[in-house]
């Protein structure tokens, strides 16, 4: 059975995936996305701790009131994938919907503590430029990679990332 919990931590929403994510349970995923792109889109109503069942994904929003005070549209969106068993190429593509529908809202999205078929799936096809992929959760919800907060730096002060500057 595949589940998503959607945890609030601090301005970043936190998407826990358990379980087998394949053609079979993509749509509970889309559904936990939609949650997280309402969040996005400042149109979230951004309640009180609760959990809602929608068809067989389990969806918690656990809000604190530390959280409380970061309210508002989260400019990140991790994919916790520490408990994810299997993702084939449909769990992939929802991976790409789900950024694609992030970005106009300024939103991030990360990938976090995903099984080495899952790194690998997104480093060969180039995915983990634009979604990057961490070891951890902790650490995908302090770095600040790709187009999130190294575009705002002068030109020349960027730090080179581990890929850039090499031929293939």
């Amino acid at each position: 059975m595949f589940s998503v919990e959607v945890a609030r931590s601090g301005r970043a929403l936190v998407l826990g995936l358990s379980g087998e994510l394949d053609h079979e349970s993509v749509v509970q995923f889309h559904e936990a996305s939609d949650t997280a792109v309402t969040e996005a889109s400042g149109t979230g109503a951004g309640g009180p701790a609760g959990t809602a069942v929608t068809s067989a994904a389990v969806v918690t929003a656990a809000t604190t009131e530390a959280d409380a005070a970061g309210a508002g549209a989260p400019p990140l969106v991790v994919a916790d994938c520490s408990r994810l068993l299997f993702c084939d190429s449909s769990g992939i593509g929802a991976f790409v919907r789900l950024y694609q529908r992030l970005l106009p809202h300024g939103a991030a999205l990360r990938i976090a503590a995903a099984p080495p078929s899952v790194r690998r799936a997104f480093s060969l096809t180039g995915l983990d430029g634009p979604i990057p992929v961490h070891p951890t959760v902790d650490e995908a919800l302090v770095r600040t990679v790709g187009h999130d907060l190294l575009d705002d730096l002068p030109a020349g002060t960027r730090p080179r990332s581990a890929g850039e500057g090499r031929r293939g």
